[in-house]
C-alpha cells in the first residue's frame, strides 16, 4: 500500500499487521515500523497513514494478515566472496542478537549435515519439545534448509537472504518477513 486510501482485498482475513518498507529501515519493529493486531479496514487505513507520515522516503506499507504466535526462528544465508555461501539456523525474530544461537552450514551440505546442524544450537532442546511443550517438527525444518540450499545453488546472484521470523504455529513454518539481497 502507497496510501491509506488503497483498499484492503475483501477476502484479507483480519488481524492483519502493518510494516513500514523503507529502504533504510532494516528493522522495522525496533523502528517502530511495525503494527500487529489491526482489526477491520478503517483501523487498517489509519495505520497505513500513521506509518507513511513517520516515514518519510518510504516505499509503501506492506499489509498481511497476521500469523498466528509461536516458537520464531531464523532460516537465512550468507555469501563469502571465497569461500561461497553459507545456510544460518536459530533462534529467530527479535531474540535472535539477543541470545546469538544460531549455526552456520557451509553449502552444499547433505540431509545429515542440516540435522548435525540443528544440533549445534543451545535451543535444540527446546526445538525438541521441553517441559511438556512441543517441539517443531525439525524433519521439515531440516527440509526448508535444503530448498534454500538448493535456491543458493540455483541462484549464485543471492548474497544475503533472511527469513525471520520464520514462525512454527504446531503445523507448519510461516515466513512472516523476509530480506533478499542480490549481487548486481
Amino acid at each position: 500500500m502507497t496510501s491509506p486510501d488503497d483498499a484492503a482485498p475483501p477476502e484479507a482475513r483480519y488481524p492483519m499487521v502493518a510494516k513500514i518498507d523503507h529502504p533504510e529501515v532494516l528493522h522495522k519493529s525496533d523502528a517502530g515500523g511495525v503494527v500487529l493486531g489491526i482489526l477491520d479496514r478503517e483501523s487498517l487505513g489509519e495505520r497505513v497513514h500513521d506509518l507513511l507520515s513517520r516515514f518519510p522516503g518510504a516505499c509503501g506499507v506492506l499489509v498481511q494478515e497476521q500469523v498466528p504466535g509461536g516458537f520464531e526462528l531464523i532460516l537465512g544465508a550468507d555469501s563469502d566472496p571465497l569461500l561461497g555461501h553459507a545456510v544460518l539456523v536459530g533462534r529467530g525474530g527479535t531474540d535472535v542478537e539477543v541470545y546469538s544461537d544460531v549455526a552456520l552450514g557451509h553449502v552444499p551440505f547433505s540431509r545429515d549435515d542440516g540435522l548435525r546442524l540443528l544440533e549445534r544450537l543451545k535451543c535444540l532442546p527446546i526445538l525438541r519439545g521441553h517441559r511438556g511443550r512441543p517441539g517443531v517438527d525439525l524433519e521439515q525444518l531440516s527440509a526448508l534448509m535444503e530448498k534454500l540450499q538448493r535456491l543458493l545453488l540455483d541462484l549464485p546472484e543471492i548474497e544475503e537472504m533472511d527469513l525471520n521470523p520464520l514462525i512454527w504455529d504446531g503445523v507448519r513454518f510461516t515466513a512472516a518477513d523476509y530480506r533478499i539481497k542480490t549481487r548486481g
